[in-house]
C-alpha cells in the first residue's frame, strides 16, 4: 500500500502556545485500528467483554460509562445481538450515562432513551444499576 492509499488521516503536530510541538504522553498498550465500521466495532466489543468479565472475576462489579448518539449505537445493539457479545455480565454491571441533552428520556434525541431501548430492556440490568443522568430534575 502507499502512503496515498492510507485511509487515516495524516498525523497531525500538536504545539504549545509558543509553537513549540508537544510530544503525545507515553501510554500503555497499542492502537488497534479496524479495516471497516464492523471490525472496528467487532474490535471494541471483544474488549468490552474480556473487560467486563475481568473486572467481575477481580472486583465483583463491572462499571461502563456510555455516551449517547448514533456513532456508539452499532456497538451497543451488536453488543445485544450477536451471541458473541452476550457473555457480558450484565447482573454485575453497573451502567453509568455520561452525556444527556436536557429533554425527557422517551424524547428521540434522550441519549437514555436510545440507551435504555437498545441495553437496558434487554441486558436482565438490575434497575438498581442503572445510573441516568437526572437532567430535568431541578439542579439535574
Amino acid at each position: 500500500m502507499m502512503p496515498s492509499d492510507d485511509p487515516r488521516p495524516p498525523k497531525r503536530e500538536t504545539y504549545d502556545l509558543l509553537g513549540g510541538p508537544i510530544a503525545p504522553p507515553a501510554l500503555p498498550g497499542r492502537v488497534v485500528v479496524g479495516e471497516s465500521d464492523y471490525e472496528a466495532v467487532d474490535l471494541a466489543a471483544s474488549d468490552l467483554v474480556a473487560q467486563a468479565m475481568n473486572c467481575v472475576r477481580e472486583f465483583g462489579d463491572f462499571h461502563l460509562a456510555l455516551s449517547g448518539g448514533r456513532t456508539p449505537q452499532p456497538l451497543y445493539e451488536r453488543l445485544m445481538y450477536d451471541p458473541d457479545f452476550r457473555a457480558v455480565p450484565w447482573q454485575r454491571t453497573h451502567l453509568w450515562i455520561v452525556d444527556e441533552r436536557c429533554v425527557p428520556w422517551d424524547d428521540p434525541r434522550s441519549n437514555f432513551g436510545m440507551i435504555h431501548d437498545t441495553i437496558v430492556q434487554h441486558a436482565d440490568l438490575p434497575p438498581e444499576q442503572v445510573h441516568p443522568m437526572p437532567v430535568l430534575l431541578d439542579g439535574g
